[in-house]
């Protein structure tokens, strides 16, 4: 009679015990107490019995449909799976092609009294795997607000220091990819590169990403941007992980990760690799460059899109636009409290709108403001606004007159200070602002 033997473990304490080479051994010797042929021995080291889908035990479930065996010997009902309901599919499945399952712990399948037990140990069996579940749920809990490190992946910079010696597990900072992460945030803040640019720019470098491989993209240089670890504070706990059905074309379940509040988030102590002051300036740029895109900027009528608040509330006012296929459409700024629902709106909010025509008048004032040399000189960091605005509402022949004229004024400045630097000229010397051109 051909025969085939199964056995799993999931743990890398039982690896360590032998448990497979115990599991097939008493296999293998119940076969030859009764004759039988060993067709072939499957093994499934490291995968959990939570669910089906370990290759072993598919390819085990394949040769038994092509009716490769005639036996099937495994060690006890939980070794096929833990939970009650995935045994009975698969007994129900051998038992539909043919095969007789035997267990070294509790005798043949299709015995009466055998059935009983399987049911009963395998409603145990998934009642004892729940238990160590929530015991080793409590205790990462515990051991995270103790300030330990117990997730297995730290983030980009950091390696995890397993624990040993009665020092509890930490991480530490790994060199090379500390100084990844600090170019990221300098060519970001300092050097005023976009993330794809950055992105772009490591992978021509062929620098390693997180995952080890060469190819850079833009989640995983903003992930970097925004991740808190790197000024000291590791959070555990995050995100609430599901089994969940496969959808959108994934045919097997799949884990679904959806963040937890955020006072349920347990923050561990960590080295910090960027200092506080330049994680704020990407924050912030991150903030302007969202409110500020080219995608979010397409009609040059709304000039001062996400710059308009109410003067009832101080909500911000979106922009928007009444018979947009008209000769003439209105353009409007209205109050994001005039928006909701009419039960919910104050009598103040029954107007809370403005044309845009009155973006005309703040145009010509910013315009008057920039083009004062003596106003750009004290205020150098606006003087390149004007610049984006003309190019943005297709006055490209002022926006480089404008540019040549900062320019301008930029390299007299920068004469001024080298002359001031080798002692040419007196601090009083810098009193007086020169005029650009």
């Amino acid at each position: 009679m051909r025969a085939a033997i199964y056995a799993r473990f999931s743990s890398e304490r039982q690896e360590k015990e032998h448990t497979i080479g115990s599991q097939v051994g008493g296999l293998a010797e119940l076969c030859n107490q009764n004759g039988m042929e060993i067709i072939e021995e499957f093994t499934d080291e490291g995968y959990s019995g939570a669910r089906l889908g370990s290759p072993a035990l598919d390819r085990m479930r394949d040769l038994a449909e092509r009716r490769g065996f005639e036996v099937l010997l495994t060690h006890c009902t939980d070794r096929l799976a833990r939970k009650f309901v995935l045994q009975a599919l698969i007994l129900e499945e051998l038992e539909r092609f043919g095969v007789k399952a035997i267990f070294l712990e509790g005798g043949a399948a299709d015995d009466p009294l055998s059935k009983l037990m399987h049911q009963i140990t395998g409603a145990v069996a998934e009642f004892e795997r729940a238990k160590i579940a929530e015991r080793n749920r409590r205790g990462k809990l515990y051991r995270a607000r103790c300030g330990e490190i117990v997730a297995g992946q730290v983030p980009f910079g950091y390696v995890r220091i397993p624990r040993r010696d009665s020092v509890a597990s930490h991480v530490e900072i790994r060199d090379d990819e500390a100084a990844v992460v600090r170019r990221i945030f300098d060519t970001y803040v300092k050097q005023g590169l976009t993330v794809r640019q950055i992105a772009k720019q490591l992978t021509l470098e062929e620098t390693p990403t997180p995952g080890g491989g060469r190819e850079w993209n833009w989640a995983k240089v903003d992930r970097i941007l925004h991740d808190e670890a790197y000024i000291g504070t590791l959070y555990y706990n995050r995100f609430n992980c599901a089994m969940a059905e496969g959808t959108y074309g994934q045919k097997r379940p799949h884990v679904k990760r959806t963040l937890r509040p955020r006072e349920e988030w347990i923050p561990i102590s960590v080295p910090s690799i960027i200092d506080l002051e330049t994680f704020h300036q990407a924050g912030m740029r991150g903030k302007d460059n969202q409110k500020f895109s080219p995608r979010n900027l397409q009609e040059p009528a709304y000039l001062l899109r996400k710059l308009v608040h109410c003067g009832h509330c101080g909500c911000s006012c979106f922009a928007k636009t009444l018979n947009p296929t008209a000769a003439r459409p209105y353009h409007y700024y209205v109050c994001h409290e005039c928006k909701g629902a009419s039960l919910k709106r104050s009598a103040v909010h029954s107007d809370a709108s403005v044309r845009m025509r009155w973006t005309k008048l703040v145009w010509e004032e910013v315009s008057t403001r920039l083009q004062d040399p003596s106003w750009c000189w004290k205020h150098t960091e606006m003087a390149g606004l004007i610049v984006w605005i003309e190019m943005s509402l297709g006055r490209t022949k002022q926006a480089q007159k404008l540019a040549t004229q900062i320019k301008l004024a930029n390299t007299e400045m920068t004469r001024l200070l080298d002359a001031y630097q080798v002692g040419a000229i007196e601090t009083v010397g810098l009193a007086e602002a020169p005029t650009a051109g």
